[in-house]
């Protein structure tokens, strides 16, 4: 196969489980179902798509945190082979998770936060506290020295609002949670 049309990207669904019933989820009747690989098989399917080419991986789910000692261990699998970065909704993505994902070998974590608003965050994840959550994991990931990202699924109200002004932020979003949001591409990777 020529160089130009190798595979070089996947998305691995490591784990049937999720304790968020995302609004935007396509998996929905599949999750929490009884696991479909092991980790041996997660393994042996990391080498597979490694001998053809693919040079970075997204491990994603279900929720990948939901199973994250077994993820640790694909990781240090694919680590020699492939860039590998973590798909999350935030959950379980603390300090304590996100420094032993950097050290087996995890290049960064995308967090998604689908609103800057906590409550509209929240009950489009219908999880009670799932935007601190992810909130506190863009932190841990930056801390942790991983690069780390925020993935938006941009809804019409999310769009419509006259937050997108610039200087127009509700006055229920802190500070603090505006400047996570904004500010996550740092070099100190020490903790906080």
């Amino acid at each position: 196969m020529p160089a130009e049309s190798q595979l070089r990207l996947i998305f691995l669904a490591v784990t049937r489980k999720c304790p968020i019933r995302c609004e935007h989820c396509f998996e929905w009747d599949n999750l929490n179902q009884r696991e479909t690989f092991t980790r041996e098989q997660l393994v042996q399917i990391v080498d597979l798509y490694q001998r053809q080419g693919v040079n970075q991986i997204h491990f994603a789910g279900g929720e990948p945190l939901a199973r994250l000692r077994d993820l640790i261990e694909v990781i240090v699998f694919a680590r020699a082979k492939s860039d590998c970065y973590v798909v999350t909704s935030g959950f379980n993505l603390t300090w304590e998770n996100a420094l032993p994902l950097k050290i087996a070998g995890c290049k960064g974590v995308i967090v998604s936060i689908d609103h800057y608003l906590a409550d509209r965050h929240d009950r489009f994840r219908h999880h009670a506290g799932i935007f601190d959550q992810a909130v506190a994991g863009v932190r841990a990931s930056v801390e942790a020295g991983m690069v780390t990202a925020v993935s938006v699924c941009a809804t019409r109200e999310f769009i419509d609002g006259d937050h997108l002004i610039g200087d127009k932020v509700s006055e229920t979003t802190s500070s603090a949670q505006i400047k996570v949001l904004i500010n996550i591409n740092t070099t100190d990777a020490s903790p906080g």
